[in-house]
C-alpha cells in the first residue's frame, strides 16, 4: 500500500496498531476522542476512520462490476455458512478451495 512512499513503515505500523488494538497505553490509537479502543473481528470500521488513520480506500460504488462481484461472493458465503455445516472456507489464487466442517 505504501511502496516507495516516505515513512512507509511508520504509516503501516500506525494502521496495524489501530486495527489490532494492541496498544493498551494512554495513547489514543489514532482517533480524536482520546479513548483507547478495542477491535474485534466482526466490528465495523467506517471508511472515514480508515482514511483518517491512513488506509488507502476505494468505494465499491465507484466500480459497479467490482461491487456486483463482491456482493455475489458475500451472498454465496452467507448461504454456505448459514445453511450448511461449514465453519471455514479457504480459497486461493490457484483456484484451490477447502471447506472446513
Amino acid at each position: 500500500m505504501f511502496r516507495d512512499e516516505p515513512e512507509a513503515k511508520e504509516k503501516a505500523v500506525k494502521i496495524a496498531k489501530y486495527l489490532n488494538a494492541e496498544d493498551k497505553t494512554n495513547e489514543n490509537n489514532g482517533n480524536d476522542n482520546g479513548k483507547n479502543e478495542t477491535h474485534i473481528h466482526s466490528q465495523r470500521i467506517d471508511i472515514e476512520t480508515l482514511r483518517k488513520i491512513g488506509v488507502k480506500t476505494n468505494l465499491l460504488e465507484d466500480d459497479q462490476n467490482l461491487q456486483e462481484q463482491v456482493l455475489t461472493a458475500y451472498h454465496l458465503m452467507t448461504l454456505i455458512f448459514e445453511n450448511g455445516p461449514a465453519l471455514k472456507f479457504i480459497s486461493s489464487s490457484t483456484e484451490s478451495r477447502v471447506i472446513v466442517k
